[in-house]
């Protein structure tokens, strides 16, 4: 198989940044030619673009999984998006694509997530724990969730 097949096939079961492709394509055996002929095609047909999958992953993140901004940022770390991506992509969305996020990465859009998070957590699976025991594990949900300390605290304030 070709290396620009072998690309386009992972790539038609996920999006995937540049580095990923790289690291994938260089462990399945391609030389370091191959790979960043791959590479330049892809880029140049628009099959990866690293702006298109941080800004797709931060309004996913935000809407369906209800993340934090800390835990939004290492995730797109993980997927090798370079942090300058980030940081300009970051920028966009909390300005001109405000409006496309449910909650956004505001202060009070990261409460509201939050909020949100611990009122399912205590309804479903919390709901038979003493009130010390449940405030300790929704902060370490929270927190795993990538939200900041104050945040979490004033979250917690009108779990009963």
């Amino acid at each position: 198989m070709s290396p620009k097949a072998y690309a386009l096939r992972i790539l038609n079961f996920r999006d995937r940044s540049e580095k990923e492709i790289r690291e994938k394509l260089l462990l399945k055996g391609y030389t370091e030619t191959d790979t960043e002929e791959t590479l330049k095609y892809l880029k140049g047909a628009g099959f990866i673009d690293d702006y298109k999958l941080a800004r797709n992953m931060l309004i996913y993140l935000d809407s369906a999984k209800k993340m934090g901004l800390r835990r939004v940022t290492d995730t797109l770390k993980r997927r090798g998006i370079p942090e300058s991506v980030i940081e300009e992509m970051l920028g966009v969305v909390m300005g001109d694509l405000q409006d496309e996020l449910s909650y956004g990465y505001t202060l009070e859009g990261e409460l509201a997530k939050a909020k949100i998070l611990v009122q399912k957590k205590e309804e479903n699976s919390l709901k038979n724990y003493p009130l010390r025991v449940k405030l300790n594990r929704l902060y370490g949900i929270l927190n795993r969730r990538g939200f900041g300390a104050e945040t979490i605290k004033q979250a917690l304030k009108e779990v009963s």
